[in-house]
């Protein structure tokens, strides 16, 4: 029984083609590698992959010595031949393109726990470009991001298919998309639909929300999970931080790695007896276990690894479902009405003006407003990396509602307070404050901010500098790192033309010679123009 390394020729990619004669036993062992394929001639080839190199070498396989001197480095310090990934629309990064061989090189089943900000969502869609016939999949996220998943699919897949996403407690129609996406929160509602859908590949992004065996959500996306042959994991929480939160996606993927859930918490989460129960919160024995998850299902880069890759500042858009949306487009509705018919009147002078710009502010707000459990559920997120993140937004119910939810961890700048570089002093030597959550234009001159490397901006004023002011706040002197802005637009309101307009008026500004600024009117009138002539 003999295995040699090969190449594909129609790929590139490395082979193992293994000659085992009618042994029975051995033909049994071959059937339970993904993709091992018996030919014509009598030979078996799958693809080189760490584990099922493994499954030879532990079966009695006879391997040759490229095959042995790969499973003795790591996968990631392999030389992967890069993979073709025919019609994807776009071009990932060098790391990136890692990423994706990377699950190839796990026959799909892998986490990728790059750092926040990284494209672990590219990663996984290019892998479903990669391989068509890994329909229908499925896609679970928290709520916050369903439809930055759909946004990334249109943008990056030619061809995706009926993307199919799911909401509500109370399923209305069977599962018939290409590509189903579903948040974690409704997905035990949906289980019965799920289980008969027949997926193909699995994605769960931020794998910490089924860690709890005790949540019925855990209990629905194993029973899946068991049924699928590809399983891709996303998360940017380091391992230090709780290493049991890992635990079911790793077990899901290769059971033969930590088998026991409790020999896990033992060995690798500091676990002790309290007296009423056994406690895995803690973490210990970790280079270990990071040795054990690179080689077999784990690649992790940090930022501070792939820093000549990425952008000085890398723009990300944040798509989510206003909370309140009956009420908004009611409100909507109403001040078209309004706008048609005072610009029909023969009366209409400052005041109509006035009402106008008050209606439309008044709508902004609705948007604020309705984003706030998506920004919190976002936030929440994010603080599980450790780092500081600078929130930005409008209005004061908004700012002061979010300041009230984190306000042991946070401070708050706006109009209303006079310390404002006391604060911003704080917030850049104080570790336990993570968040600084600032008015656009209170927070967007005279302070620094730049202990966060990340912005989320929550609302959006009427000109561009202004939002270029507070993303300045943390991309200025003295910050080492690169900078991700996050802009969160409420679907299907008014921020969806007001950032493309913000976009097209900062272009204009920067190319202009004379340093004018574009007038927040201008703006303000083609966005109501926009709203009138909307279908």
């Amino acid at each position: 029984m003999q295995a040699k390394q090969v190449q594909y020729k129609n790929t590139g990619q490395l082979a193992i083609k293994i000659t085992v004669g009618i042994d029975p036993s051995a033909v049994s062992i071959l059937k339970t590698i993904t993709g091992c394929k018996r030919h014509s001639k009598g030979y078996w080839t799958c693809l080189l992959s760490y584990k099922n190199a493994k499954i030879l070498l532990d079966n009695g396989f006879e391997l040759c010595d490229k095959i042995s001197t790969y499973l003795s480095n790591k996968p990631t310090e392999l030389k992967i031949p890069k993979v073709k990934i025919k019609g994807l629309q776009g071009t990932l990064r060098k790391y990136q393109q890692e990423g994706v061989a990377f699950i190839e090189m796990m026959n799909g089943r892998a986490l990728i726990a790059d750092d926040m900000g990284l494209g672990k969502t590219i990663q996984a869609i290019a892998y479903l470009q990669l391989h068509p016939e890994t329909r229908p999949a499925l896609i679970i996220v928290p709520g916050c991001v369903k439809y930055k998943w759909e946004r990334e699919i249109i943008k990056w897949i030619p061809n995706p298919g009926k993307i199919q996403i799911l909401s509500g407690q109370t399923p209305s129609k069977r599962i018939h998309g290409d590509i189903v996406i579903v948040n974690y929160d409704i997905i035990y509602y949906w289980r019965m639909l799920l289980y008969k859908a027949g997926f193909k590949i699995m994605i769960a992004d931020e794998i910490q929300y089924f860690k709890n065996n005790s949540a019925k959500r855990t209990t629905v996306i194993k029973r899946i999970g068991k049924k699928t042959k590809k399983l891709i994991g996303l998360s940017g929480t380091p391992i230090e931080n709780r290493p049991m939160e890992l635990f079911n996606f790793v077990n899901m993927c290769d059971a033969k790695l930590f088998p026991n859930a409790f020999s896990f918490g033992m060995t690798y989460c500091a676990g002790y007896h309290n007296g009423y129960d056994w406690v895995f919160s803690g973490a210990s024995n970790l280079p270990q276990l990071n040795t054990i998850l690179r080689k077999h299902i784990m690649i992790r880069r940090l930022k501070k690894d792939v820093l000549k890759e990425l952008p000085n500042i890398n723009y990300s858009v944040i798509p989510v479902l206003l909370d309140n949306k009956k009420d908004y487009d009611i409100a909507k509705s109403q001040f078209i009405t309004f706008v048609k018919e005072s610009r029909g009147s023969k009366s209409s002078g400052a005041d109509t003006r006035g009402e106008t710009l008050a209606q439309l502010t008044a709508l902004k707000k609705m948007v604020g407003v309705g984003k706030i459990p998506s920004i919190i559920e976002w936030v929440d997120d994010f603080l599980l990396t450790g780092e500081k993140l600078v929130i930005s937004g409008w209005h004061k119910d908004v700012l002061k509602v979010l300041y009230a939810h984190y306000k042991k961890i946070s401070i708050l700048i706006d109009g209303s307070v006079s310390n404002k570089d006391v604060l911003a002093e704080r917030f850049q030597k104080e570790n336990n404050l993570k968040l600084a959550i600032v008015n656009m234009k209170a927070g967007g001159v005279g302070i620094d901010l730049f202990a966060a490397a990340s912005i989320l901006v929550v609302e959006y004023h009427w000109t561009p500098t202004m939002l270029d002011q507070v993303i300045a706040r943390i991309h200025r002197m003295g910050q080492k790192r690169k900078v991700n802005a996050y802009y969160m637009i409420g679907l299907d309101t008014i921020e969806n033309k007001l950032i493309s307009m913000l976009d097209k008026k900062k272009n204009i500004i920067s190319q202009a010679m004379d340093g004018k600024q574009v007038e927040s009117n201008i703006l303000i009138n083609d966005l109501i123009d926009f709203m009138l002539n909307e279908k």
